[in-house]
C-alpha cells in the first residue's frame, strides 16, 4: 500500500477549556510549531475554551496571579503565548489564515452543561452568563462558528460528556451541511406608554432578550444549540446597540443578533426520507429598566 502524501494528511483537533489556548498556540505563534504540521489541520473544535481569558469578580485574571498558573487566563499573558499584537485577544484566531474550519462550543449553567461560518466553535456554565468557570462572551471567537449548550465547565453534568457536546462535535466533522441562522431586524417600536415617556423628554434604558433553540428531528432530549432567560444564557442587547436614538431607526452598524450555527450530516437521515428536518424556536423578550 502506497503511503499517504505528507500534503494530503490532515487532522481533526478537539480540545477542552485551556487545551482549547494550546491548541492556538501551536497554530498561531510561529515558535510553537511548524508550517507543514500547521498545514495538516483541516478541522478544530473546542469545549468551553476561554478565547478571551479568565474572569475573577468581574476581572480579568491579573498576570501576577500565579498560583495554580491561572495567570495563563490574564489577556495581557495570552497576547504573548498567541503572538497577538493587538489588545483583542479573540479576534485574531478567526482572521488568521491558520484553519481550514473551526467551531467553538461554550455552554451556559453550573449543574448542566454554538457556530457561524468562520474558522473556530468554542462552549461556555451559570455565573453571569457563564458555565461557572468561563463567560460565554469569552468562549468564543468573533466571526467564528459556534454553538451554546446547556451544560457545566466539567464534570458528570460536563458539556464534554454530554450528549449535546458529542452530536455537535459529530456533526462538525463528519456532517455535510452547514446552516446559519441571523437575526436582522428592521424595526423596534417602543410599547406606546414607553414611547410618550420618550416623547416627554424622559431617557428610559430599554433591553432585549432573544431567546434561540435548534433541534434535529428525532432529538428528543438535546438542542443542538440553546440559549434562554430560564438558563441564564439568552442573547442580550440593549436599545442603543440596536436603534439610533435619534432617528429611533435601527442602526447601520446594529449588533444583529447571531442566533446559531448548526452542522447537518445527511447520511443520517432514514432510508425513505428526503428531507433534512431541524426546528429553530425563537423567542424576544422586552426589558424596560427607567432611569430617570
Amino acid at each position: 500500500m502506497d503511503e499517504m502524501a505528507p500534503k494530503d494528511f490532515k487532522v481533526y483537533l478537539v480540545a477542552h477549556s485551556m487545551g482549547g489556548l494550546v491548541v492556538r498556540c501551536f497554530l498561531q505563534n510561529p515558535k510553537a510549531g511548524t508550517p507543514e504540521a500547521r498545514a495538516c489541520v483541516d478541522k478544530v473544535f473546542t469545549f468551553a475554551t476561554p478565547h478571551n481569558g479568565i474572569e475573577m469578580g468581574g476581572i480579568n485574571v491579573p498576570g501576577f496571579f500565579a498560583l495554580w498558573d491561572m495567570n495563563n487566563f490574564s489577556r495581557d499573558n495570552m497576547r504573548k503565548y498567541l503572538a497577538i499584537s493587538k489588545p483583542e485577544v479573540p479576534d485574531a484566531f478567526a482572521r488568521r489564515q491558520v484553519l481550514a474550519r473551526a467551531l467553538l462550543l461554550s455552554s451556559g449553567h453550573e449543574q448542566q452543561g454554538l457556530w457561524r461560518r468562520g474558522r473556530c466553535l468554542a462552549l461556555a456554565r451559570r455565573w453571569e452568563l457563564s458555565d461557572g468557570l468561563v463567560r460565554i462572551a469569552n468562549a468564543y471567537v468573533d466571526d467564528a462558528p459556534r454553538a451554546h449548550v446547556f451544560r457545566s465547565h466539567s464534570g458528570y453534568f460536563g458539556i464534554v460528556n454530554s450528549e449535546e457536546g458529542y452530536q455537535n462535535l459529530t456533526r462538525f466533522l463528519f456532517g455535510d451541511i452547514a446552516v446559519e441562522g441571523d437575526l436582522e431586524l428592521e424595526a423596534l417600536p417602543l410599547p406606546p406608554a414607553v414611547q410618550k415617556e420618550v416623547d416627554k423628554g424622559k431617557h428610559v434604558n430599554v433591553g432585549y432578550y432573544f431567546e434561540v433553540a435548534v433541534s434535529v428531528r428525532g432529538a428528543v432530549d438535546y438542542d443542538l444549540t440553546r440559549r434562554s432567560v430560564k438558563d441564564e444564557s439568552a442573547i442580550q442587547r440593549t436599545r442603543e446597540e440596536l436603534v439610533d436614538r435619534a432617528t429611533g431607526k435601527i442602526r447601520g452598524d446594529a449588533r444583529q443578533p447571531q442566533l446559531f450555527s448548526v452542522f447537518l450530516d445527511s447520511t443520517r437521515r432514514p432510508p425513505a426520507k428526503r428531507d433534512l428536518v431541524f426546528t429553530v424556536q425563537l423567542c424576544g423578550v422586552h426589558l424596560e429598566l427607567r432611569s430617570r
